[in-house]
């Protein structure tokens, strides 16, 4: 069950940063971390989450958010990173390459 709705008392706008993650088992350190930004809309009571990647998500709560964060992450890594170079646009070899620069295997 979804966490109810913020209220203007526990809104909580922090910045994200990811600096290990875990994709298929494999532990990832994140050099330098992803750093988002997230704002909460009161009028539409969600929060947004922006920054690196050109990632732009919006959640119910920061719970939901972070964990849309994560699965987004998972997915670009798989459709993307895994991905044969030349199966992909340019665009989509240069995310391949700023995802291989960044996400190091932990040893």
């Amino acid at each position: 069950m979804s966490e109810p709705h913020a209220t203007t008392l526990d809104v909580d706008e922090s910045p994200v940063h990811i600096d290990r993650m875990t994709i298929a088992g494999v532990r990832y350190a994140v050099t330098p971390p992803l750093e988002f930004t997230v704002t909460f809309d009161r009028e539409d009571g969600l929060y947004d989450l922006s920054g690196d990647l050109d990632i732009l998500l919006t959640a119910e709560t920061r719970t939901d958010l972070l964990e849309v964060v994560e699965a987004t992450l998972v997915m670009l890594w798989q459709d993307y990173a895994l991905e044969e170079p030349d199966r992909l646009t340019p665009a989509a070899r240069r995310l391949r390459e700023k995802l291989l620069d960044r996400f190091r295997p932990l040893s």
